[in-house]
């Protein structure tokens, strides 16, 4: 009979790198379409250098895998594969920190098990890049500016948000450069 699972082959060697129609390697087109943890982990692993790569619209696969809500373990996976990744931007200046603010963390069923999965993601990226929790993006807004306008965070992840951005070692707000 047939079947309504579609099926296709990446060629991983020279080809790894080779781009799609807007701009994304293979990496950005899995994460984008809900890839498994283990496709991710084979294609991160293959091509880390392309965690530090933006597609069209300039996101690195970070930001790719936050804007898709993807699991938890698939973030961490990216961020130990090369956590610099935290520090890239996308055309917007937004980082994978300013992504995440906006982000509804939606694939997580209880509204507990969304908090955690916030704040476990808004931890493991301030570890990452701690100034990203005062870098403002080409609009002129931090994180925390995001994260307290969308009203979609808890308590909890506001105040870890707080603290970061007004972390006494290192509180200049980095702004865009034609801001």
């Amino acid at each position: 009979g047939s079947s309504n699972t579609s099926s296709f082959r990446i060629h991983i060697g020279s080809d790894s790198e080779t781009y799609s129609y807007n701009g994304a390697y293979p990496l950005h087109i899995a994460i984008e379409n809900g890839a498994s943890l283990d496709v991710v982990t084979l294609l991160s692993r293959f091509a880390p250098d392309v965690l530090m790569n933006g597609d069209g619209m300039g996101s690195v696969p970070l930001s790719l895998a936050i804007k898709a809500n993807a699991s938890s373990d698939i973030v961490n996976l990216l961020l130990s594969v090369n956590s610099s990744a935290a520090s890239v931007p996308d055309h917007r200046f937004n980082l994978p920190l300013h992504v995440a603010c906006v982000s509804s963390f939606g694939r997580e069923s209880s509204k507990s098990r969304r908090a955690s999965y916030c704040l476990k993601t808004l931890s493991a990226l301030l570890s990452a890049f701690p100034k990203a929790a005062h870098t403002c993006n080409f609009n002129g807004r931090t994180p925390l500016e995001l994260a307290q306008n969308g009203g979609l965070f808890d308590d909890d992840a506001i105040s870890l948000l707080h603290e970061n951005a007004y972390n006494e070692n290192d509180s200049d707000v980095q702004e865009v450069p034609w801001l």
